[in-house]
């Protein structure tokens, strides 16, 4: 079926690109010219010049071999028998086939054409302004995610055109991307955060000499291996701490209402010994990262074999490496939230205070001790306040707190954002004012930190009025108002 004539708009889009004054036809001349050039010295032989008439047509025969003859019957008996004439229609279409392939290539290999470039900007802004033009009207929350069409076509737009990004993601924010395109949208915004503080790293203004995806994987798989043959195992997906690793895993599908796919609790637990393997970290806070990774860069028909595992845990490390706060950017935000919680809602944060003053008396130190002990091993205990739980939904990508659709919504929009600690820090403003009658309910801190699943209803069907109405802050988080 094809998909250009199920959608309205982009079959629209298909016939503009068609039209007589189009520049398709310039490309599609300048195809056939060449197509024609490669042909014309097999056309020596009148049995093979035939067949290839017959396979090209007659408009493409008129207008490039007008100055060959034309012979059918040398394909007719007694000048030829079937048989003869069926291999004689193979070899042609060989020929043909090696020609297509030839100028196949030669675009590929980027020939300057005007004509060419015309064509590729006429197709992209075509279908960018029907993608604008469908995204009027249609609701903040769900965006176009009901059509994976319009996500495909995104995606193949940003692929040849990059530059599109930053428009595109602009068009996007306060939307829910459909699954054809966040993979694609992820990948690209992660690249730019990688290559951002690769050169502020390195202090290098110009960015020379990055790597890009591909090269970054290659390493990072030969790192598995090197480690892997070091350390005698047999296998980068079973590490000394498998059991370890299966039994958080167990623990965060039942606790978290956003893990909700159980066919990747066991591509979970691979991707997390092919992390340790690589590096010798773990994190139970990786369980929970890792489960909106696999969503944006897996399918359903994911493979679980060993080289798709070990591409998913370095996806993994650049994504807890580059996208989530440092320990002292974490605490910074953790603070920040509180303290604008303070003008904002004063009886919510006088409450987490008041819970936080019980446990600072020393009624609960051992359960937070294990509490900031299971988030991190790199927190410090020491910090008994309402920020450790801010801390904790932080560096776990919020994916134990929220449901699915709005745990993805948030991932789509901080990727869109650029993991900006000033939306991260919107966010965390946010679930806690949609968690108020909740929060106001619990009285200890174990209660409060049973406080999660925040499962926002319908957010596919939500309008922006009913959004902004309802949910202000949440609204200015993510349309960064």
């Amino acid at each position: 079926m094809d998909p250009f004539h199920e959608v309205t708009w982009l079959n629209s889009c298909l016939q503009e690109t068609l039209l007589p004054s189009s520049p398709w036809h310039k490309v599609a001349n300048l195809i056939c010219e060449k197509l024609a050039k490669l042909l014309e010295p097999r056309l020596s032989r009148p049995e093979i010049r035939q067949s290839l008439y017959e396979l090209l047509g007659d408009p493409f025969v008129r207008n490039y071999f007008q100055s060959h003859s034309d012979e059918p019957m040398v394909l007719e008996p007694p000048f030829m028998q079937l048989r003869a004439r069926q291999e004689t229609k193979a070899i042609a279409e060989r020929l043909l086939s090696d020609a297509v392939d030839s100028v196949i290539r030669e675009f590929r290999s980027g020939l300057p054409s005007s004509a060419l470039q015309e064509f590729e900007q006429l197709c992209s802004h075509s279908v960018l302004s029907g993608v604008h033009q469908q995204m009027q009207g249609v609701s903040a929350a769900s965006g176009f995610s009901h059509s994976e069409t319009i996500g495909l076509a995104l995606g193949c737009i940003l692929q040849r055109q990059p530059e599109q990004l930053t428009s595109v993601c602009k068009k996007l924010i306060g939307r829910l991307l459909p699954q054809s395109l966040r993979g694609c949208i992820w990948s690209m915004r992660l690249e730019g955060i990688v290559a951002e503080l690769t050169r502020i790293a390195r202090k290098d203004s110009r960015g020379r000499g990055l790597d890009g995806w591909n090269a970054r994987l290659k390493r990072f798989e030969e790192m598995v291996y090197r480690e892997m043959e070091t350390k005698g195992y047999g296998s980068p997906l079973i590490s000394p701490i498998s059991g370890l690793i299966h039994r958080s895993v167990e623990q965060a599908y039942d606790s978290a209402t956003s893990m909700v796919d159980q066919q990747w609790r066991t591509l979970i637990e691979n991707v997390l010994n092919c992390v340790y393997t690589s590096n010798k970290t773990y994190e139970p806070t990786h369980v929970y990262l890792s489960f909106p990774v696999l969503v944006a860069f897996s399918d359903r028909k994911c493979k679980n074999d060993e080289s798709r595992c070990i591409e998913l845990a370095g996806r993994l490390s650049e994504v807890v490496a580059y996208c989530l706060p440092t320990p002292q950017a974490l605490s910074d935000i953790s603070g920040d939230v509180i303290k604008a919680l303070q003008q904002t809602d004063e009886l919510l944060c006088s409450h987490l205070i008041s819970i936080a003053r019980q446990a600072s008396l020393g009624r609960h130190q051992e359960f937070l001790s294990k509490l900031v002990a299971a988030g991190s091993t790199k927190q410090s205990s020491s910090v008994l306040g309402p920020e450790v739980f801010i801390k904790k939904w932080i560096t776990e990508g919020f994916v134990s707190v929220l449901g699915y659709y709005s745990m993805l919504f948030v991932w789509d929009q901080l990727f869109l954002a650029d993991w900006q600690a000033v939306k991260i820090q919107q966010f965390c403003i946010a679930i806690l004012k949609l968690l108020k009658t909740q929060i106001m309910a619990a009285q200890t801190f174990q209660q409060l930190h049973k406080v999660r699943n925040l499962v926002v209803p319908d957010i596919e069907k939500w309008s922006t009025k009913v959004m902004n109405a309802l949910y202000p802050s949440l609204w200015l988080a993510f349309a960064g108002e």
